[in-house]
């Protein structure tokens, strides 16, 4: 809203907090470069093939047969199954059985829909018939020099912990004939991972050079840290505890979330311990199943698409029906925006618990989340990272739980909405929730709002949710625009850049602006600044506010020359 000569600023009450501060004008700062456009995260696309050189690593204090030994699974069931054996299956697996684990060549398939192929190469992995009649496998580690209690808890170690096996490998011509022509599917002059894999039953300290994680060079190439003369840039370090120990069938949940970092998906867990998303997305929860990673992530990686709503004052309400990602890739998931920012969406996701004892491996899919239904959550295209260990990327809402208050055990138990299961095939009692959202202006995330980051309701209602556990679920969406009444709101200035100004007290360096005396709006930690129009063919700032309801405050900025 602009008048000729002056900026119409109007005020939140007190209610609200509105406050102004030249303290934070500095802050100002980051919305006037020669353009408003907000820099966002770039997307992601995965590759169509990468290759997983996957290396195991003994200690000069391992036992000799760490990697080869029989486990407690097998002397149970009374067959043969090594360490290797489940190691290789929960890799390469591409049988199906009752209760088995899905593998991780198995998952990247299924969250890509087959727009992905890893192939996981075990120079270290030979194949021999036993006497029950099928293939088995062993291990010949490659063993470093020191005791595993030798290697400290720091980076210089690690990085002199991998040269020395890599240079193991270089030195072992029967390793390196089993390579592959090139470790380097996607073209980049770098092998596409090197996963380390150490004789290590469990870590839980998160420091260790040991736990889990995802790591690279960021495209320094190092003597040492080739293979053969393939440098390592991308490569992942796991422990013989990450694929279930000796007892139990084993995962590969960890696997997978440490490689989905690879083809650059983030973490959506906190370092604050808020269950922000919980069991629906393994990139913030590993456990004995793996479940799909978030409808958005599987876009952003190229393997899934939505469809986008934008509901406004003249487009209020929808019918929408959703299918499971086990059915679709293009149509379980859909984005809806407001007209309150353009800077944070709203994506509403059908998710369907599965069963680890069907024989599909998509059916598998998804045993350990909380229920089958519609989830709905938030995000922050603004974050500086997508991630959420990073900024406040995506949130999921719940039912009786605020962000605040955010755990694991709610977005599990009140993260999914539905009217119940359509059929009984499913071990879990099935919450009935038909509805989500508020159209009261005050209503919080806790009170059962879709909300902004800042707090502000966003207007929008899910309800009469169908049936949850069949192939399709259908439901109404609604936007209550009375519901941001009183808040303020961005107004758009495309291709909006600061030229000159003929201001004494503002200076203008660079692409920057100083404005001794310049009025700025701080709200909900977001800093404002005040915009001028006159007939001149120059531009000042362009960055404001405007607000429904509420008291006016005129501002004029004197001898300020804006197009």
């Amino acid at each position: 809203m602009t008048t000729r000569g002056t900026y119409i600023l109007k005020k939140l009450s007190a209610y609200h907090g509105f406050m102004l501060t030249s303290l934070l004008l500095i802050c100002l700062l980051f919305l006037l470069g020669r353009s408003v456009k907000v820099q966002a995260a770039e997307s992601i696309k995965a590759p169509a093939k990468a290759e997983n050189l996957v290396l195991f690593v003994s200690f000069a204090d391992t036992e000799e047969d760490y990697w080869n030994k029989n486990t407690r699974y097998a002397d149970t069931a009374k067959i043969i199954q090594t360490r290797a054996d489940k190691i290789y299956a929960l890799y390469n697996s591409e049988e199906v059985a009752q209760g088995a684990a899905i593998s991780m060549k198995q998952y990247f398939s299924v969250i890509s829909g087959d727009k992905f192929q890893i192939e996981n190469v075990m120079p270290q992995m030979s194949v021999k018939q036993e006497k029950d009649g099928k293939d088995h496998y062993s291990i010949t580690p490659i063993t470093v020099s020191g005791r595993q209690s030798s290697y400290v808890n720091t980076y210089d170690a690690k990085l002199s912990l991998m040269k020395e096996v890599l240079q193991k490998l270089n030195e072992n011509s029967s390793f390196l004939a089993k390579l592959p022509g090139s470790l380097d599917a996607n073209g980049d002059s770098f092998a596409d991972n090197i996963t380390f894999v150490f004789a290590v039953d469990s870590v839980e300290d998160r420091g260790s050079i040991f736990f889990a994680h995802k790591s690279s060079m960021d495209g320094q190439v190092s003597d040492g840290l080739k293979v053969k003369n393939m440098p390592m840039n991308n490569y992942n370090i796991l422990n013989a505890g990450n694929f279930g120990g000796l007892s139990g069938v084993g995962v590969s949940t960890v696997l997978c979330h440490e490689f989905l970092h690879v083809l650059g998906a983030l973490d959506t867990y906190t370092n604050d311990g808020r269950g922000v998303i919980g069991c629906w997305d393994i990139m913030a929860s590993t456990g004995n199943n793996p479940q799909y990673p978030l409808a958005w992530t599987r876009r952003e990686l190229g393997w899934a698409s939505m469809k986008e709503v934008r509901l406004d004052a003249t487009n209020t309400s929808g019918t929408y029906t959703l299918r499971t990602p086990a059915v679709s890739s293009s149509d379980y998931a859909m984005v809806v925006r407001t007209p309150y920012s353009n800077d944070e969406v709203f994506v509403i996701e059908y998710r369907k618990q599965g069963d680890s004892y069907k024989t599909d491996v998509k059916d598998k899919m998804d045993r350990n989340i909380g229920g089958s239904g519609l989830i709905v959550y938030r995000v922050n295209l603004k974050a500086e990272s997508w991630s959420n260990t990073r900024a406040n990327y995506i949130y999921l809402f719940r039912e009786g739980e605020g962000e605040s208050e955010a755990t694991n055990t709610g977005a599990a138990t009140g993260g999914y909405f539905s009217d119940g299961l359509s059929g009984a095939d499913n071990y879990s009692s099935q919450a009935v929730r038909t509805s989500f959202g508020s159209a009261s202006p005050e209503a919080t995330s806790k009170e059962g709002a879709i909300t902004y980051i800042d707090g502000t309701n966003s207007g929008l209602i899910i309800k009469n949710i169908g049936k949850a556990g069949g192939d399709n679920i259908t439901f109404e969406l609604e936007y209550h625009g009375e519901a941001i009444d009183g808040k303020w709101q961005t107004e758009e200035f495309e291709n909006a850049s600061v030229e000159y100004s003929y201001e004494t007290s503002m200076a203008l360096l660079g692409d920057r602006i100083y404005a001794g005396n310049l009025d700025i709006a701080v709200l909900h930690n977001k800093v404002y600044g005040l915009a001028s129009t006159s007939e001149s063919n120059y531009r000042q700032l362009c960055y404001a506010m405007r607000m429904a309801n509420g008291r006016e405050k005129r501002y004029s900025v004197k001898n300020s020359l804006l197009t």
